[in-house]
């Protein structure tokens, strides 16, 4: 006899869950805080463009999530983004592309010198990472010894550091080297390695979660208060006045949530459950139908900005050439803040952050204060779980000694790498872990 099944949290972790848990028989149900699926892989259609809020990508690497998308027939909605990206350095946007291996050295990203000491470092280290996957956190607990910064200074060299490694942990997930696990730059250099394309979906990253949901049983607008684990192992969960009864439950909620309603985790729970967050606010700004983009970024994705060269702006995706159907007319950029400056501009208004980000926007784009059709903010100030040292050893730990028919199951982003597909790879994990442990009864 199949089991119930409670998922707490409708993101992509517990939709992920919810959904193989359900294709395999079990009676599921998602109880979701907020009043739409997704968490920060949704999107906002403000006057018909369609505005990312958080997650803004898909790499054809993903191995959770490209599976998912093929399985419910979104494939044909994935579209390749163009191969052009950047990073600023000497105030200049150096345009690189996995299809043209010398554009590094020819746009000034990278001198000769540099390059070359880049690549033998790299391929020394091919052997040692290639193999290793990109959506399992815990699989990477060997390396987890040590912080970014050093590691990468000591293998690679500080040019290395600050154009290449720091600008990714900031303008992708908001964090610094200094306080981010080696493990963390190793999934980076994994990915420069496969050379992997880009992918948006034609209707904005939220198709994939509510496609998710449209299959499942998902109760919004029900925040769960409280988690109670009775003597024979099933769980009451309470939301206002309503109990709800099961027997089993994956969180697969923020740590910051779920810590307040698992009150009896253990030890190692406890730790991974005190996961700190970096913050963002990701401010799309769609333009009037006249301005045009500088001539060397209108074949361009987006740009990462250094801190050696940036003010406020730690990335900016010009989604227009990510997909031309999210604007109707003009052009769309999504910038993002890095921590640092989102922290300390969270609690201000719409206007107040457009102004403070204006005078840095208008050095790659020229007078685009005065050609805005409108703006829109989106506050995070949990944008990214920390990656500190320590914590891909302890989810090993965590799953090695779970016991087999434990009541409460951790899922979500502080149990993996801080990317979408890893998210959804935690909620996978938990779904095969309650599956495989059912069949030894």
């Amino acid at each position: 006899m199949k089991k119930n099944i409670a998922v707490v949290g409708a993101g992509i972790a517990g939709l992920t869950a919810a959904y193989y848990l359900q294709k395999s028989g079990y009676h599921v149900s998602v109880y979701e805080a907020a009043n739409r699926v997704g968490g920060r892989m949704s999107t906002d259609n403000v006057n018909g463009c369609l505005i990312d809020r958080g997650a803004q990508f898909l790499s054809m690497h993903y191995a959770t999530l490209m599976p998912l998308i093929h399985d419910l027939g979104l494939q044909a909605d994935l579209l390749e983004a163009s191969s052009w990206t950047g990073v600023v350095r000497n105030k200049k946007v150096r345009k690189i592309s996995v299809n043209h291996a010398l554009s590094p050295i020819l746009s000034g990203y990278l001198s000769v010198k540099e390059a070359i000491s880049f690549l033998v470092h790299l391929q020394r280290w091919k052997k040692k990472i290639l193999s290793f996957p990109l959506d399992d956190y815990s699989a990477w607990a060997e390396f987890d010894n040590e912080f970014s910064a050093n590691f990468i200074t000591r293998e690679f060299g500080e040019t290395i550091l600050e154009y290449m490694i720091e600008p990714q942990m900031q303008g992708f997930y908001f964090q610094a080297p200094e306080e981010t696990s080696k493990v963390q730059s190793l999934m980076l250099l994994n990915f420069a390695l496969r050379k992997g394309s880009l992918r948006s979906l034609r209707y904005g990253m939220s198709s994939l979660p509510e496609k998710l949901a449209s299959n499942l049983n998902v109760t919004l607008n029900c925040p769960i208060s409280s988690l109670t684990v009775a003597s024979d192992g099933t769980v009451s969960i309470t939301s206002g006045t309503k109990i709800f009864q099961t027997d089993r439950v994956i969180l697969a909620t923020p740590a910051i949530t779920s810590k307040t309603l698992y009150v009896s985790a253990n030890e190692i729970e406890n730790k991974l459950l005190q996961t700190k967050y970096s913050s963002t606010i990701n401010i799309g700004i769609v333009t009037q139908k006249n301005w045009k983009l500088p001539r060397d970024l209108r074949d361009a994705y987006g740009f990462l900005i250094p801190r050696r060269e940036r003010k406020l702006i730690a990335a900016i995706g010009i989604e227009s050439n990510k997909n031309r159907d999210s604007v109707t007319d003009g052009e769309l950029l999504n910038i993002m803040l890095d921590n640092q400056h989102a922290v300390i501009l969270l609690n201000k208004s719409d206007d107040e952050i457009l102004k403070e980000i204006m005078p840095e926007l208008e050095c790659y784009f020229p007078k685009l204060s005065n050609s805005i059709r409108f703006s829109h903010v989106i506050r995070w100030p949990e944008a990214e779980p920390l990656s500190f040292v320590g914590r891909s050893k302890l989810i090993k730990e965590y799953k090695e000694t779970l016991a087999p028919h434990a009541s409460v199951l951790l899922a979500g982003d502080y149990m993996g790498f801080p990317h979408t597909d890893s998210a959804a790879f935690t909620g996978k994990w938990a779904a095969d872990f309650i599956k495989r442990t059912d069949l030894v009864d």
